[in-house]
């Protein structure tokens, strides 16, 4: 018993020593392999550890990158040099006043956020200066919790869901008072936390306020970008950032989405896309191609800005994406959706069809009806009839009288 055990704890010794010698042996290897593209991208080389290049932007990424993207990326670089879109102009980015302490900028820059979920750059622009030079105090925290909720209401109309965005704003003013000093906080989950705030506000508001890049901002234009390009393969914005984060390089993730919404604000269109003007028509897999049907998409999570528990503009990116009906809509594959949409547009065909045919009936019955006789009654048409002629009755003969005994008077003839 005692040699068979000594020789039982030898065996395993003896394993235990192999296992660590190949757990070492894979690490220092696993080392030297991501030792090997650091140390040519230090020299300038970019090379990873099989000898293929790295992207000029560094550092390389997670997942393979589409291809094309990098020539891609610079045409649309090139097609938007001047700079001159209404996002550039009117963006959220641009709206805060640089005339007002930081903690005031950065509170400024969260609002346009939360008022521009589905809602265009010029409406939201002057809702923002309205409340800068309306509000007691200028556009500050303080000044938002002394408006009465009807007031503030109407300095930010007509954004989209302009009461309910009133509320949001209320409320997460009273948040950024008691916890954060009137400040607002730094980081993307605790942006999140408060009310009207989604995923893809959040993700702005982060990148645009702080020196640090929390991911890559994606609204309906960068969405629509992304899939035509094929940079990547999604249904709603939320999975078009996660998929974009997997390859693209980090230092792009802050300036993509001011680049990719002015390119799809002038060029890249929702309806009729430019594709004969853009740089990138020879390789876009969606160059030419017919524009799907408009379909009348349910707000994300930006868009109702946490309506029903900015998609992340809502359905802006709607931001308050935790209902069933959102977690229904996201479960339903591509052939689904288009079937949907398809059965929709053509309803919506029907309806317009009935509708047309009904006018055109009514009008044509207006039309007969002003050019006929006007009708007449039957008691009116009795009256305008000319009555028959009277046949004169012919005076009776004597015996007939005397028969009726209707003798005449004597000394009449």
């Amino acid at each position: 018993t005692t040699t068979t055990t000594t020789t039982t704890t030898e065996v395993t010794s003896l394993v235990v020593t192999e296992v660590t010698a190949a757990s070492l042996a894979a690490e220092a290897a696993g080392g030297a392999a991501d030792a090997a593209p650091a140390a040519a991208a230090g020299t300038g080389k970019r090379r990873q550890a099989g000898g293929e290049k790295v992207s000029k932007y560094f550092p390389a990424a997670k997942a393979a990158p589409p291809p094309h993207w990098e020539q891609q990326l610079e045409n649309i670089r090139v097609m938007r040099k001047d700079r001159n879109a209404a996002v550039d102009l009117m963006g959220c980015e641009v709206l805060a006043d640089r005339t007002q302490p930081l903690p005031v900028q950065r509170f400024q820059t969260l609002v346009a956020l939360m008022l521009s979920s589905q809602t265009k750059d010029e409406i939201t622009a002057a809702a923002v200066k309205r409340l800068q030079q309306e509000l007691p105090g200028g556009l500050t925290v303080q000044s938002i919790l002394a408006v009465g909720e009807e007031q503030l209401s109407q300095l930010i109309y007509p954004v989209g869901f302009y009461r309910r965005k009133a509320v949001y704003l209320q409320q997460t003013a009273a948040v950024l008072r008691d916890e954060y000093g009137s400040d607002i906080p730094r980081d993307s989950q605790a942006l999140q936390k408060l009310p009207g705030v989604g995923p893809k506000m959040a993700t702005i508001c982060v990148n645009v306020t702080s020196e640090a890049i929390c991911g890559v901002g994606v609204d309906v234009h960068v969405h629509r970008i992304a899939n035509r390009l094929g940079w990547a393969k999604t249904s709603t914005p939320e999975a078009t950032q996660l998929q974009l984060q997997e390859w693209l390089p980090r230092d792009l993730w802050g300036d993509l989405n001011v680049l990719l919404v002015g390119f799809g604000q002038q060029v890249c269109l929702p309806r009729n896309p430019r594709c004969a003007s853009c740089l990138n028509n020879t390789t876009c897999p969606a160059a030419f191609a017919p524009t799907p049907p408009a379909v009348k998409r349910k707000p994300s999570q930006d868009a109702t800005a946490k309506e029903e528990p900015e998609s992340g503009v809502s359905g802006d990116g709607g931001k308050g994406d935790g209902g069933k009906g959102t977690a229904k809509a996201k479960a339903k594959k591509p052939a689904q959706q288009q079937a949907a949409a398809s059965s929709a547009v053509k309803k919506e065909e029907v309806i317009e069809e009935v509708v047309r045919v009904k006018v055109e009936v009514e009008a044509e019955a207006t039309v007969t009806k002003k050019a006929a006789p006007p009708a007449v009654t039957a008691p009116a048409a009795a009256a305008s009839a000319p009555s028959p002629e009277k046949k004169p009755r012919k005076p009776l003969s004597l015996s007939k009288k005397k028969k009726k005994g209707k003798a005449e008077p004597e000394g009449e003839p």
